[in-house]
C-alpha cells in the first residue's frame, strides 16, 4: 500500500546530540507515537501485515516496542536470541537450508507479534534476504519489525555499504508495507 511516512535525509551528528535526541525520544515513549498507533491499526488491511519501526541502532525502538506491548494486546519477540538458539541445534552447513523454515516456525502465531533485535537475518551464511523472508511471514501475521538501519530519500539501508551485511532496498520493495522512521517520531507524543 505505502509508506506512511516520506523520505528523510539524515544529517550527521554529534556524540552530545546523538544522546540528547535519544534520551528525549525515551521520554516520550510513555505514549505510544500517534503515527505508529495508526500505523498498527491499518495492518490488518494490506496484504504484507508488516510495519518497519527504523532508526539507527541504540535510537529508541525497543523502547517504543515495549511500550507499544504495555498498550497494544501484543507480544514481544527478541528474534536474534531466539533464532539463534534454534539455529545452534543444527549443524552449520544445514542452518541455511533450515533458516527461513525457522524463522517462519519462530515467528508464526496469532495476533500482532513485535520483532526487536533481528540483526541475525543479516548474517551472510543464511543466505536469506530479510525484508522478503519477513515479507513471506506477514501474510500469515500481523508484524511490527524493529529495523536496525536507515530510510533515506525513499531507501531502506542496513549496515555501511562494504560490509558483507549491507543491505538496499530501493523504494519499490517499500511500496507494500508501512514504514516510520523514528527520526520523525521525536516531535510527536
Amino acid at each position: 500500500m505505502g509508506r506512511l511516512n516520506t523520505t528523510s535525509k539524515r544529517q550527521p551528528q554529534s556524540a552530545a546530540a546523538t544522546e540528547d535526541a535519544a534520551g528525549r525520544h525515551a521520554s516520550s515513549t510513555a505514549t505510544v507515537p500517534r503515527r505508529v498507533s495508526q500505523a498498527i491499526f491499518q495492518l490488518t488491511a494490506l496484504y504484507h501485515r508488516l510495519l518497519l519501526i527504523v532508526a539507527a541502532p541504540s535510537s529508541g525502538k525497543t523502547g517504543l516496542l515495549r511500550t507499544c506491548e504495555r498498550t497494544v494486546a501484543c507480544s514481544y519477540l527478541n528474534l536474534s536470541l531466539t533464532l539463534s538458539q534454534r539455529l545452534l541445534e543444527l549443524k552449520a552447513q544445514d542452518r541455511a537450508l533450515q533458516a527461513q523454515n525457522i524463522l517462519n516456525d519462530v515467528l508464526t502465531g496469532e495476533g500482532l507479534l513485535l520483532v526487536d533485535n533481528i540483526e541475525l537475518l543479516f548474517d551472510p551464511s543464511l543466505q536469506l534476504d530479510p525484508l522478503r523472508a519477513l515479507k513471506a511471514v506477514s501474510r500469515r501475521r500481523s508484524l511490527v519489525v524493529a529495523w536496525p538501519g536507515t530510510l533515506d530519500n525513499g531507501y531502506l539501508t542496513y549496515a555501511e555499504p562494504g560490509h558483507p551485511e549491507y543491505r538496499r532496498y530501493e523504494p519499490h520493495d517499500l511500496a507494500d508495507i508501512l514504514v516510520v522512521d523514528v527520526t520523525t517520531l521525536q516531535s510527536e507524543v
